[in-house]
C-alpha cells in the first residue's frame, strides 16, 4: 500500500508540474492581451499547485499533516479561481468604462 501511495503521489506531482510549466510557457508565448495571460496563470494556480499538494499529501499519508495538504489544495482550488474571476471582471469593467468615455 505504501508503494502505491508513493507512485500515485509522484504521478500527481508530475501532472501538476506539467500544468505549471505549460502555463508558464503560455504566459511567455501568448502576447495577445491580459485576459489570455491571466487564463494561463489561473490554470497554473488552480490545477498545477493543487495537484502538487495532493501528490505531497499522498506521499506523506501516514503523517498527521496529510489532511492539511488536502485542505490547502481545496482552498487553493477555490480561492484561486474566484480571485482570477474577480480580477478579470474588474479588467473588463474598466475597459468598458474606458470605451464609453471615448464614445462620449
Amino acid at each position: 500500500m505504501s508503494n502505491l501511495n508513493i507512485y500515485l503521489g509522484n504521478g500527481f506531482i508530475i501532472i501538476g508540474l506539467f500544468f505549471i510549466i505549460t502555463a508558464q510557457i503560455g504566459v511567455i508565448r501568448l502576447k495577445i492581451d491580459f485576459l489570455t495571460k491571466i487564463h494561463a496563470t489561473s490554470i497554473a494556480d488552480s490545477l498545477g499547485f493543487s495537484l502538487c499538494f495532493i501528490g505531497v499529501g499522498l506521499i506523506n499519508l501516514q503523517s498527521n499533516i496529510t489532511g492539511k495538504y488536502f485542505l490547502l489544495a481545496l482552498i487553493l482550488l477555490l480561492v484561486s479561481t474566484m480571485s482570477t474571476h474577480s480580477i478579470a471582471k474588474f479588467y473588463t469593467d474598466k475597459e468598458k468604462a474606458n470605451l464609453a468615455e471615448k464614445n462620449e
